[in-house]
């Protein structure tokens, strides 16, 4: 049934993605962040 649902809600995918994205972008920037100081 997993797999059937990621295959019938791509959205969920790009949910995922946008949320990775996020989430990496965060991280990039306290990186930065802890670089600069």
């Amino acid at each position: 049934m997993t797999n059937r649902t990621q295959h019938s809600q791509p959205l969920s995918e790009a949910a995922l993605l946008r949320i990775s994205a996020t989430v990496i972008a965060r991280l990039c920037g306290q990186t930065a962040f802890a670089s600069k100081e």
